[in-house]
């Protein structure tokens, strides 16, 4: 019962303060502007004044005017810097970044390999020659690159694949086997 109570006094007083001319003042909005981040390739780690914000394309508002610093980064691309100059209020700034592939190979740290399949996993797997188990359709691998080769019910199927160190890689099996048209 007590809750009913203190909305009908809310109500009350703001019908009195209304009636009397008073009037609530509303907050000027926040000064600030906004960033708008797209990168190619998309879904890139974007970073703001050294804060992790998301993954591109990223719309970042609320941010205080002046300069401040952008870092996009995506595993197997050179991540970049570069500083943005933000006003207040207004259209937001539109950033595009390009990134480059990097030329080097991970070499350190450990990362994982993840199967999808529609039909239930391959029988066994075999990483650069060796067997591998999976649990749950996954293993941690040595980053760097590997020759997976997958049997299953439909024959053998072989991918290439890079580990980046702290990531996942996904390979999707499908129904096809090498010699009936897989890639």
């Amino acid at each position: 019962m007590r809750r009913p109570l203190v909305g009908l006094f809310l109500a009350i007083t703001l019908a009195l303060l209304a009636a009397a001319g008073v009037r609530a003042a509303t907050p000027p909005p926040a000064p600030g502007g906004s960033v708008y981040v797209t990168t190619l390739p998309d879904g890139a780690d974007v970073w703001l004044d050294g804060v992790y914000v998301g993954h591109s394309p990223k719309l970042i508002d609320g941010l205080a005017a002046g300069r401040h610093s952008l870092t996009v980064v995506k595993a197997g691309w050179q991540s970049r810097d570069l500083m943005v100059n933000v006003a207040d209020g207004g259209t937001p700034i539109l950033t595009s970044v390009a990134l480059d592939r990097s030329d080097a190979i991970p070499t350190r740290g450990t990362g994982h390999l993840i199967v999808h399949s529609s039909d239930p996993l391959p029988a066994s797997i075999q990483v650069d020659g060796s067997a591998v188990g999976l649990t749950k359709g996954v293993c941690d691998l040595p980053a760097g690159p590997h020759t997976v080769v997958m049997f299953t019910a439909h024959g053998r199927i072989t991918r290439h694949v890079t580990i980046y160190a702290d990531m996942s890689t996904e390979v999707i099996v499908r129904e096809e086997a090498e010699g009936e048209g897989a890639k």
